[in-house]
């Protein structure tokens, strides 16, 4: 048996800086969208991000003026 090949994916992380700390924005899953509380969320605009200080989730408000980073890269 042959062990698989690492594939590598090139992608563009969606960074911005809020309040001196900087976040990644996240799309919740399709399944997560039955959670009222998701689905609320989005509604209103806001954005689940995680802070990457400290991996926490949270929830920027869509109102919020935020600078807007850009990294490039390769995942393996």
């Amino acid at each position: 048996m042959s062990t698989p090949t690492p594939t590598s994916v090139s992608t563009s992380l969606k960074l911005f800086k809020y309040k001196d700390e900087i976040f990644l924005r996240v799309v919740p899953g399709k399944n997560l969208f039955r959670s009222s509380m998701v689905h609320e969320v989005v509604n209103r605009g806001d954005i689940f991000a995680v802070r990457m200080s400290d991996s926490i989730l949270t929830i920027i408000p869509g109102t919020a003026e935020v600078e807007q980073l850009s990294v490039q890269g390769t995942l393996l």
